[in-house]
């Protein structure tokens, strides 16, 4: 959303958490990232009241920033890392337009939904949890650089033999360990499959995850497996691959939609499980089959091995995936928020 704006020459100003990925990543896109203190309240008394504590001094850092900067609009995007900025525009009746990703809203977004014009949800179904405020199903929005390539031009790319069925896991960006462990204990019995197999294991298992690989993949095993902490240039990762095990964030379903991407998907099973609800949407739409995360060990390989070797099912799989996307998502949000800010 915020190369959007800046191709209008609109001056951008991203608030979160000094903790989050954000602080990492957003500065070297070339915002200005201020930092707030922020945290859920959740857990114990002390941590509550710590979290209030926190959310307080956030708002008043923010508060002053905004006076000074004094912003047309802002945009919160869930999480309690926004909740000092709306507050502040709140009390300082700034316009303010929420982004929903998940079917099932966070209690942030819920609480901070009183304060904003406008909410832009992923999920049609997610209205309903909106009552009597301005709701617009506008998709999740993605980067212009998520489109699809050639397959051969993608593996190419990354170095993959052209011709192979290929299957990308991908576990978040922090990983998933259950699916870790079931990858690590399905590849000895994928040995001898011509597939190219990446693996996005997250940054603090990558280690782990391939000492264990070698010790159970044979020296003349004929898959041919990858394994990566992390990649940014997850565009060519998803147009190289044919199927693809993920979580089922948010953003991971819009990404795997617009593409038309086949997909096994193994909802995170914590966080309020959010993610089982936007499975629901695309696995009812047929783009995708779900895996519950504690069967994931049990099922993985069979489930897998049935799509990875049936193309007529994959291709019967992307046409139902495309079919649940939303490609238009950016420019709906943005029109929204124009409204809002006129």
């Amino acid at each position: 959303m915020a190369d959007e704006f800046r191709r209008s020459e609109c001056e951008v100003l991203y608030i979160g958490s000094p903790h989050g990925l954000e602080a990492e990543v957003v500065p070297q896109e070339g915002y200005s990232f201020m930092a707030v203190p922020s945290r859920g309240i959740a857990g114990s008394p002390f941590r509550k009241v710590m979290a209030l504590a926190h959310l307080g001094m956030g708002t008043l850092k923010t508060l002053f920033r905004l006076l000074s900067w004094k912003p047309d609009l802002v945009i919160g995007t869930g999480g309690f890392a926004c909740v000092p900025a709306v507050v502040a525009a709140a009390l300082l009746r700034v316009p303010v337009v929420l982004l929903e990703q998940n079917a099932v809203p966070g209690r942030a977004t819920k609480l901070l939904s009183r304060f904003s014009r406008a909410v832009c949800v992923s999920f049609d179904d997610s209205k309903q949890h909106f009552p009597g405020r301005r709701t617009e199903w506008t998709g999740n929005p993605l980067r212009r650089s998520m489109t699809a390539l050639s397959k051969s031009d993608a593996r190419k790319a990354l170095e993959l033999d052209p011709g192979r069925p290929t299957l990308l896991i991908a576990g978040a960006s922090q990983g998933a360990q259950s699916i870790n462990r079931a990858v690590v204990e399905a590849l000895p019995l994928w040995a001898d499959k011509e597939w190219n197999i990446i693996h996005l294991t997250g940054r603090n298992h990558l280690a782990r995850v391939k000492a264990r690989v070698e010790t159970v993949l044979p020296p003349d095993a004929q898959i041919a497996y990858h394994a990566f902490g992390f990649r940014k240039d997850m565009e060519n990762l998803y147009s190289a691959s044919d199927l693809v095990v993920s979580r089922a964030g948010a953003t991971t379903i819009a990404e795997l939609t617009s593409l038309g991407l086949p997909a096994l998907l193994v909802p995170y099973p914590f966080a309020g499980g959010h993610q089982k609800e936007n499975a629901r949407v695309v696995v009812h739409s047929g783009g995708a089959r779900e895996i519950p995360d504690e069967l994931v060990g049990e099922k993985l390989r069979g489930e897998v091995e049935t799509l990875l070797e049936d193309f007529t099912l994959l291709n019967e799989m992307s046409a139902r995936s495309k079919e649940a996307a939303r490609p238009d998502a950016s420019r709906c949000v943005i029109n929204v928020c124009r409204e809002v800010m006129k």
